[in-house]
């Protein structure tokens, strides 16, 4: 179990970092065509759906796995006192 779940882990990275090269050489493709050779790639937008996707439901399954979550609550950087956080 062990075995399959560090196998997993390991295979997400790859996923994410695949994802992540393939979304930075697209949208740099795209921008030195469209800016240095007047010409662009057609349907870019809809290529760069699929890696972000998959770069999107991979961060948030790696994130839950290490308990790191982005938090937006504002409430805990002013409240210090961890029982008055806790009661509200």
């Amino acid at each position: 179990m062990r075995l399959i779940l560090k196998f997993l882990l390991r295979f997400q990275k790859t996923i994410m970092i695949f994802t992540s090269l393939s979304i930075v050489f697209l949208l740099t493709a795209s921008t030195i065509l469209r800016y240095f050779f007047k010409t662009d790639i057609p349907g870019v937008e809809e290529l760069l759906l699929l890696p972000i996707f998959w770069l999107y439901f991979m961060g948030g399954s790696q994130a839950s796995y290490e308990d790191s979550h982005i938090s937006g609550e504002l409430l805990s950087t002013y409240v210090k006192n961890k029982k008055i956080l806790s009661s509200i």
